[in-house]
C-alpha cells in the first residue's frame, strides 16, 4: 500500500528529475537558475544555465573562491541511476589511496593535521563530508576536493559548501605538505 507521503516524496523525485509527465518543469527550472545567478553574483562566479529550458542538468557556477577554482554541476550520475550535484574546488593533494572518500578522507586528514598544526575538521562541514546529511559526501578526484549530493542542493547548503570547502582544501594541502614527511 503506497501512503500519501510515500506519492509525494515520489513527485518529489520526479519533478527534480525532470520527468513528471515528461515536460520538465519550467517555472521550477527559472526559479533555481534564479536563485543560482544570486548565489553566483554574492561569490563572484560566473552561471552557465544548461542546454534545457524544463531541466536543469548540465547547469552550472564556475570561478573562483579564496583563490581556488570551483565549479558546480548538476549532472545525472549514470552510476548511481541518480541526478546529483557536484561541488568541486581545486585541491593539490594525492594519496596513495584511490579517491578517498568520506570516513577514508577524513581519516586521512586527521592523522596528519596534528603534525601540521591544523585543527579539526570544522563541525558544521564535518556531517555534510561525511554523507550524514544528504548524498554521497566528499572525496578527493583528480586534485579536486569533490562534495556531491543526490538531486538537488538548496541555496543554504551551496552557499555553505562554497564558504567551506575552499578552506578544507587549504587544509588538507597543509597536512599534505607537512604531515608526509
Amino acid at each position: 500500500m503506497v501512503t500519501v507521503s510515500a506519492m509525494r516524496w515520489l513527485a518529489w523525485i520526479k519533478r527534480a528529475l525532470g520527468l513528471a509527465g515528461g515536460r520538465g518543469d519550467a517555472v521550477a527550472t527559472a526559479q533555481q537558475r534564479d536563485a543560482w545567478r544570486a548565489i553566483a553574483r554574492r561569490h563572484g562566479l560566473s552561471f552557465h544555465p544548461g542546454p534545457y529550458s524544463v531541466y536543469v542538468q548540465d547547469d552550472r557556477l564556475t570561478g573562483q573562491v579564496d583563490g581556488r577554482l570551483v565549479s558546480v554541476v548538476v549532472s545525472a550520475n549514470y552510476e548511481l541511476q541518480k541526478l546529483v550535484v557536484d561541488v568541486r574546488v581545486a585541491c593539490d593533494v594525492v594519496t596513495a589511496m584511490p579517491r578517498p572518500r568520506q570516513e577514508q578522507l577524513v581519516a586521512w586528514y586527521d592523522a596528519r593535521r596534528a603534525a601540521a598544526g591544523l585543527a579539526e575538521l570544522d563541525g558544521e562541514l564535518a556531517p555534510w563530508v561525511l554523507g550524514r546529511r544528504a548524498g554521497v559526501g566528499a572525496a578527493l578526484d583528480n586534485r579536486q576536493l569533490v562534495y556531491q549530493q543526490h538531486y538537488d542542493i538548496d541555496a543554504a547548503t551551496l552557499e555553505l559548501m562554497l564558504v567551506k570547502l575552499p578552506t578544507w582544501a587549504d587544509q588538507l594541502e597543509l597536512a599534505h605538505r607537512n604531515g608526509d614527511r
